[in-house]
């Protein structure tokens, strides 16, 4: 329940200001967009003369924003293990929307939005280490939210342990999973899930659409033979 109501959370905010700090015009020291441009997704979705909004890859542009809102939504679900069972619930919800609109939002700004930490000729790379054909000529990647997502999410997950504390009980008795066969199962959602950021991340059906989609393959499968031979060698039982 605290994942799902999380995602409440993160819905309404994003959809109210979220989108706008992320993806759209006028940003503050390349930081974060103007919150109320496209509040509520006015004029983002449907324009006043009831046309809808084409995007930036050629389709409508509520495809992106959709698209989009369940990154922002996985992105802090990511967080929510590291305070698992220690933290009140209205304290976490709290956590949440604050969580995304200060600190998620303006990242996806600063490098996805062409601001401050992306490849454009007006920010930090492109200063450190000049410009080619317009753009900075060592520019920072993130193809489908290396650092947007995970990088933002672990580090929050980090901070926010060392803050909350540890249980009472840990490393006095067994942490054993409550229910393997449940972690199994979302593991693999989770798996097939970033099938479809990655290979949507190309924002077409082509041949990096394709790419991205057997590389997270490969990867998952090679971390998934990883852990079997860790288990294999700590137990007797795979």
């Amino acid at each position: 329940m605290s994942i799902f109501k999380m995602f409440f959370v993160v819905i309404v905010a994003y959809i109210g200001w979220g989108w706008s700090i992320s993806f759209r015009h006028h940003g503050v020291a390349g930081v974060f967009a103007h919150p109320f441009e496209f509040f509520g997704l006015h004029n983002a979705v449907i324009t006043d003369d009831r046309n809808i909004v084409d995007g930036s890859h050629g389709y409508a542009n509520v495809i992106d924003i959709g698209f989009q809102l369940t990154f922002a939504a996985i992105a802090t679900a990511l967080i929510s293990g590291a305070n698992a069972e220690r933290v009140k619930f209205g304290t976490w919800l709290t956590f949440v929307g604050l969580w995304v609109t200060l600190v998620y939002c303006p990242l996806v700004c600063m490098v996805w939005n062409d601001d401050l930490l992306s490849a454009a000729s007006e920010d930090i790379a492109a200063h450190l280490f000049g410009t080619h054909d317009g753009r900075a000529a060592i520019a920072p990647i993130d193809f489908a939210g290396g650092s947007v997502i995970e990088v933002s999410s672990g580090v929050s997950g980090v901070v926010l342990a060392l803050v909350v504390g540890k249980r009472r009980s840990f490393l006095r008795s067994p942490q054993r999973p409550h229910n393997f066969p449940m972690v199994m199962l979302g593991a693999a959602l989770l798996w097939f899930a970033w099938l479809s950021f990655n290979g949507g991340s190309a924002f077409g059906a082509n041949g990096t659409a394709a790419l991205a989609w057997m590389n997270t393959t490969a990867a998952g499968v090679a971390e998934l033979l990883g852990l079997i031979g860790n288990i294999d060698c700590v137990t007797t039982t795979p």
